[in-house]
């Protein structure tokens, strides 16, 4: 009796978590993941003979319902989000037993080869539960084991959020959604594909159709560096083991990167050369060929400013461009054709091609007595070719005025008249043009006048 009176209360305690945790799984974790479409959709297959495989940039990007036809493949997309090199390998791994796999394009994101970026605990957490559902009772233990016992998760939070799903895998908190959620549940009923969710086709692939809006979106890239030092040794050993896998299985291997914005690009610098060319030698001396979309020469393949989501994903008519002109890399390839020409090799034949405006940064320093200053610089492979004018509102106007006109002067110093808030504008557009501008961008900072 005093036995169950000690532990009485800690088994209460343990029902009520383990009640609570599953109506909050219920209810919180979506109808349809990025990772649950991927394998849900896997396992439906009866024929698959080429693999499209990476993180969102594949699912996003790689539309097999466009390559299938032009390469004659039975393809399916096994791309999830952030996903790491380690679930690459184990999806493949997965696909080479079940399937006769001739061919695996594997959409790289470059992110996934470096320390701090290679692996995401609530994507690998999420990449295993969705293939659970699908695998033995014995086979989802030691899949769940093995995650919680990686000596990068092992006494740290994300070894317990694995028995908390909700926590890894989770939209949001409002009622509508939760009860929308739980209808799809109980009804079995998808809803329709949609840019708010994560419904593929049949083949893998989920399309967006929003477009990226260049002048106001917050999330303009940042000034980026690249060091060698950075890259993690453990992706490459399993970047190795992924084409030790091909070999074994007779699998061609292609190493693919997807399209981003120019603007993406530019903002490495000289690193995103650097990077490229050493991925490039690493992939050839395994005898692997490395194909960059970024650097196509355009009259293979180029992207349009309408293409893109957001800065570093295709939209549905982006992702059907890309597709095609894949598909006919691949057909190339195969035909045995030399396609080294088909890319850019260095940093000025990028830049000389990339001549349009893609966007436009804006900074600004407040300097008390000296004022405020402003910068801008024209996301383009061809800078001096871009002019620049500015318009400032400081507090209490009411509309922005022009206070430095275009010229090819992409700086600004402005005393203000007072302190506060002053929002400074910056519209650009190539030299010689007569158009308002070509893009722009809103910038706001405090000034203290002394």
């Amino acid at each position: 009796m005093r036995l169950f009176k000690r532990l009485k209360k800690p088994v209460l305690f343990l029902l009520a978590f383990v009640l609570v945790n599953a109506l909050l799984t219920f209810f919180l974790t979506p109808y349809a993941s990025p990772s649950s479409e991927m394998w849900d959709g896997y396992f439906r297959q009866q024929e698959i003979d080429a693999i499209y495989i990476g993180t969102s940039q594949c699912y996003e990007s790689v539309n097999p319902e466009v390559t299938n036809p032009i390469t004659g493949d039975h393809a399916y997309n096994m791309g999830t989000n952030a996903q790491s090199i380690s679930d690459t390998k184990l999806a493949l791994e997965t696909a080479f037993a079940d399937h006769e796999i001739k061919e695996v394009v594997f959409i790289l994101d470059y992110d996934s080869i470096m320390k701090k970026t290679e692996r995401r605990p609530k994507a690998e957490a999420c990449f295993c539960y969705a293939m659970n559902r699908h695998l033995s009772l014995p086979a989802r233990f030691k899949n769940a084991i093995s995650f919680m016992f990686r000596p990068d998760y092992f006494c740290e939070a994300e070894s317990v959020n694995y028995l908390i799903p909700w926590i890894n895998n989770r939209s949001n908190f409002r009622p509508e959604y939760m009860l929308e959620n739980a209808k799809a549940k109980l009804t079995g009923k998808a809803p329709e594909a949609g840019d708010l969710n994560n419904i593929r086709n049949e083949y893998g692939y989920k399309g967006f159709y929003g477009i990226l809006d260049y002048d106001e979106d917050k999330d303009l890239p940042k000034e980026k560096e690249w060091s060698e030092e950075e890259v993690s040794d453990r992706a490459f050993t399993k970047l190795d083991d992924i084409i030790s896998l091909c070999e074994k299985e007779q699998a061609k291997l292609l190493v693919v990167v997807a399209p981003e914005t120019v603007s993406e690009v530019l903002s490495y610098g000289d690193s995103y050369f650097e990077r490229h060319a050493f991925l490039r030698e690493y992939l050839n001396a395994r005898g692997v060929s490395l194909y960059d979309f970024n650097l196509a020469n355009p009259s293979f393949y180029s992207s349009l400013p309408e293409d893109f989501k957001d800065w570093v994903h295709l939209n549905d008519a982006g992702a059907a461009s890309f597709s095609t002109a894949l598909a006919t890399l691949q057909n190339k390839l195969r035909a045995g054709e030399d396609c080294e020409g088909l890319f850019f090799e260095g940093k000025e034949a990028y830049l000389s091609a990339a001549d349009r405006i893609d966007s436009v940064r804006l900074k600004l320093y407040s300097n008390g007595k000296e004022g405020l200053t402003a910068e801008a610089f024209a996301m383009t492979g061809i800078p001096d070719r871009a002019e620049y004018e500015f318009y400032v509102r400081e507090a209490g106007m009411t509309e922005e005025i022009l206070v430095q006109g275009y010229s090819e002067k992409n700086s600004l110093i402005y005393q203000p008249k007072k302190s506060g808030t002053v929002t400074v504008r910056v519209n650009v557009r190539r030299a010689g043009s007569t158009c308002a501008f070509e893009h722009y961008r809103t910038e706001k900072t405090d000034y203290w006048k002394n």
